[in-house]
């Protein structure tokens, strides 16, 4: 099973679009898909028209069964909603024992899937911590501009925190251009 957290501490640059994308490209090639939200935007949710009874906050604060707060939107394609309640999520975390680890621990006997792909808020807080430390791959999509490629060196030392603190296998396998426009010369850079 592949864990995969789309990720960038930067908003706007294509991480639930990915994310959605990637999910539904893979479900269509019947593969087996699970989508977790971890955005307090929701817009996995929004996009995809899910109201949930139970969602990754339900799962991370509550303790929820992982089965409890998926919701199936399509063929092969299962979502773990997200909505506003993970930012109190983030508070309750801080005050934890072994908090960057709590979704890893929750979702340790997951089964069934051949991808999981894990969309992250844009911020390098704990639920990105958490995000890292359960997948083993990183996908990033940056802006091609310059504030994209500060932001990329960024995204790569915080992977290289994460595996050398927690001695943790996590790779950042994909860097996905985005907002690439050819008519600016910025972006041709």
């Amino acid at each position: 099973m592949r864990r995969i957290c789309v990720i960038n501490q930067k908003g706007g640059v294509g991480k639930t679009t990915t994310t959605v994308n990637l999910g539904a490209g893979l479900a269509a090639e019947g593969k087996k898909v699970l989508l977790i939200d971890l955005d307090p935007q929701g817009n996995i949710s929004h996009c995809l028209k899910v109201e949930p009874q139970k969602d990754a906050y339900s799962l991370i604060i509550e303790n929820a069964h992982w089965k409890e707060c998926i919701v199936n939107v399509a063929k092969n394609l299962d979502v773990m909603p997200g909505r506003e309640t993970l930012t109190k999520a983030e508070i309750i975390l801080a005050g934890e024992q072994f908090r960057e680890t709590v979704l890893r621990r929750r979702l340790e006997d997951i089964r069934g899937y051949d991808y999981i792909i894990v969309d992250c808020p844009p911020s390098l807080g704990l639920l990105n911590q958490n995000a890292m430390l359960f997948a083993n791959e990183a996908f990033v999509p940056v802006s091609t501009d310059p504030l994209g490629m500060v932001g990329l060196k960024k995204m790569e030392n915080a992977v290289r925190v994460i595996e050398k603190v927690f001695d943790h296998n996590i790779r950042m396998t994909k860097v996905i251009p985005s907002m690439y426009d050819r008519r600016n010369k910025i972006c041709k850079e």
